[in-house]
């Protein structure tokens, strides 16, 4: 089973403020497949805040992704060009793709649904990061 005690929060791993912990059920099954720190009020306003600063300041962020971290220095998402944020987008939407199969297996594990809609799933959302990277080059 899958633990994660912590919130990801401004580039860091910490410990939510209720220090609580809600079950992730499989819907098919009834089973216990995760256990994931409850968040609060307090902790969407830290994350905002934390999201604000990283939009405006130069800075260095870790983000989680399939037990690793994917580490990004940043001048500020706002100052950077667009060319620069199709490249981030760009390497999300190959990792999505990297981890199709594991992703679809744990989005059905987590909701129920049937693995084949899951794998369409999870190759749409590698679809939107990729049509993304395109519109940050567009000049309006």
């Amino acid at each position: 089973m899958l633990t994660l005690a912590s919130i990801h929060k401004g580039g860091k791993w910490i410990e939510g403020a209720s220090k609580r912990h809600i079950d992730v059920v499989n819907p098919a099954t009834e089973e216990v497949i995760a256990r994931v720190a409850a968040g609060t009020s307090e902790d969407v306003d830290a994350a905002v805040k934390a999201a604000r600063e990283a939009f405006d300041k130069l800075g260095y962020a870790l983000f989680p992704f399939n037990h690793s971290i994917l580490s990004v220095h940043y001048r500020g998402w706002s100052a950077t060009s667009g060319k620069e944020r199709a490249s981030y987008l760009r390497a999300i939407a190959e990792k999505v793709k990297q981890h199709k199969e594991e992703l679809a297996r744990l989005e059905s594990m987590d909701n129920g649904k049937p693995l084949k809609e899951s794998l369409w799933d999870i190759g749409d959302v590698a679809s939107c990061f990729e049509y993304c990277k395109f519109i940050t080059v567009i000049k309006f």
